[in-house]
């Protein structure tokens, strides 16, 4: 069949890119051509703008230092062509592309099946796009619609929970990547939302190797990766940095050295970042995806989210028994970071067996077999 998938490629953000990819290939894994639609829509949340602001003492300083700091404004520039360069030779893009929901509408070509997933694509909080939702089925009424693992993952209000619902009354397949926004959505459809992994666990460690670029780091390292909202980083890194007497590697998103990081690197390509986690000796990280590649690496790791946007990790963490490495912001960190190594014998058992079962799900969805 020639399935179109919907996704966050466009997105500056390591987890977006990589979740994209690897879903693609699966569904080409499984036997399917498979594009992902080369839609870039123009807003302000796939990390390719500058953004000053200047509405608060600390938005005030924050954009002072950006502005000053060229490197580091060079070096998101560069990024953002080596994001792109990635995605145009793994991502399988369609031939045109598309800026807006109206484009997609009017140009889309048939597909016999489209599927949107994975990501944050249904946080109503930070994405209010009908494109997400795979509305197209005006224009092509006899296609299959497939959700598979988009992610809530914030918590919504009533009102829109109702809105999601309407929009996706089309789906013949709906999965959700979390628990709980699978349980909360299924009130308001009156059916079962099944729950499925992330795509990234879909691939085994030898594909995803395939896709590493080196750097030239030759010592041991702990790697950090952490995003807005983390709790208790720059202690957490200042501790395992004297437990393990190793140097810390941060992925930065600043325009500074904000946990003082023996190498604080900006310029990655999603390529870079997996091999980094491949690497690393012992990884913190606040992102879901940074968490994602720690399991599938079988490294030992803490996952430090922010309290709004835990239920994904929390969720992945309760599969593979193993929810002592999320920290909370209250949390004893000698006691966190002198954890049992993780037995990832038992892990991967766990996990496999939700491997099997969320890829079954995407074969039978994509046939249109409920």
């Amino acid at each position: 069949m020639k399935v179109a998938l919907v996704s966050t490629q466009f997105a500056i953000n390591f987890g977006a890119v990589l979740q994209a990819i690897a879903l693609k290939k699966v569904i080409t894994n499984i036997g399917h051509e498979c594009e992902i639609i080369n839609y870039r829509p123009n807003n302000k949340v796939d990390g390719r703008n500058v953004v000053y602001k200047f509405n608060s003492l600390k938005n005030f300083a924050y954009s002072s230092i950006l502005f000053l700091n060229y490197k580091f404004r060079s070096d998101k520039k560069s990024k953002i062509l080596r994001f792109d360069k990635f995605v145009k030779e793994h991502g399988n893009l369609s031939p045109k592309k598309y800026s807006s929901y109206d484009e997609l509408i009017t140009q889309l070509p048939y597909y016999d099946c489209f599927v949107c997933g994975s990501d944050q694509i249904w946080n109503l909080n930070l994405f209010r796009n009908l494109s997400f939702f795979l509305k197209f089925e005006n224009l092509h009424p006899k296609s299959n619609y497939v959700a598979y693992a988009p992610s809530i993952t914030e918590k919504l209000n009533p009102e829109q929970f109702k809105e999601l619902a309407k929009n996706i009354s089309h789906f013949s397949s709906i999965s959700l990547r979390e628990k709980i926004g699978a349980v909360q959505l299924s009130e308001y459809l009156g059916y079962t939302v099944k729950n499925v992994l992330d795509p990234v666990f879909l691939l085994s460690k030898e594909e995803w190797i395939a896709l590493e670029e080196p750097l030239p780091l030759k010592e041991p390292y702990i790697l950090n990766y952490g995003l807005v909202g983390a709790k208790n980083t720059a202690k957490l890194l200042k501790k395992a940095k004297d437990k393990y007497n190793l140097k810390i590697v941060n992925i930065n998103i600043d325009p500074f050295n904000k946990y003082n990081a023996d190498y604080n690197i900006t310029n990655l390509s999603p390529g870079n970042f997996i091999w980094l986690i491949r690497n690393a000796d012992f990884i913190c990280s606040s992102s879901f995806h940074g968490m994602v590649f720690s399991i599938v690496f079988e490294k030992q790791f803490l996952a430090s989210p922010a309290d709004y946007r835990n239920s994904r990790h929390a969720n992945v963490l309760e599969i593979i028994n193993s929810e002592e490495r999320l920290v909370g912001a209250d949390d004893d960190l000698d006691v966190k970071l002198n954890l049992a190594p993780l037995d990832y014998q038992k892990v991967n058992a766990l996990l496999n067996e939700a491997k099997v079962e969320s890829v079954e799900y995407l074969r039978n969805a994509i046939n249109g077999k409920k």
